[in-house]
């Protein structure tokens, strides 16, 4: 029994070493592929059980992952100023990731009252990227409903330059309620 497992790490090692140094085993009926283009299918083995399972996967979707952009109003001193209607946050959110970002979820949330949030694309033609203002939920979160599809363009690689708009939004405050002192505004972004 012990042989056999001596055996096995054996195997397990001389099979590792050129993994270890960089080089690539090109297995036999397998061709060795460079470049992968986003709507080729990659075919991944799953065999935990011996049930000889697979599942094909799209190349573009392993690079996509999600992230957060999160805009904050005002500030949770207690002695600070209430919010007003017009403290809004212009030009949030930049996408620098080099790749379009749908957005796919928003949700609010703020310290008291009832404020209402609209984000909304900026930079060309404006959109509301939510079906209708955003009631913060007053200690907890509350979703909005996106409106459609939207995408964040990305910046140049200067990060200054955005060649096809929006690549930020606007964050504006639709009514600050009463004795409200922050509020914060997530949207969820799928992207590269």
């Amino acid at each position: 029994m012990k042989s056999r497992r001596l055996l096995a790490l054996l195997a397990f090692i001389i099979i590792s070493v050129p993994f270890l140094y960089g080089q690539t085993i090109t297995l036999p009926g397998m061709t060795e592929v460079t470049t992968v283009a986003p709507n080729d299918l990659l075919w991944v083995w799953l065999d935990p059980t011996g049930a000889n399972v697979s599942r094909k996967i799209k190349a573009q979707n392993l690079l996509k992952r999600y992230r957060s952009c999160e805009v904050v109003f005002g500030d949770p001193n207690s002695t600070s100023p209430t919010l007003a209607d017009g403290d809004d946050q212009p030009v949030a959110c930049g996408n620098v990731s080099g790749a379009d970002a749908t957005i796919t979820a928003a949700a609010c949330y703020a310290d008291a009252g009832s404020p209402t949030v609209t984000p909304i694309a900026t930079g060309g033609t404006t959109t509301s990227i939510v079906t209708g203002a955003i009631t913060c939920g007053s200690g907890a979160w509350a979703a909005g409903t996106i409106n459609g599809t939207p995408v964040l363009h990305s910046f140049a690689a200067n990060g200054a330059t955005c060649s096809v708009s929006p690549c930020t939004l606007d964050a504006n405050i639709t009514s600050a309620g009463t004795a409200t002192r922050y509020i914060v505004l997530r949207l969820t972004l799928l992207g590269q």
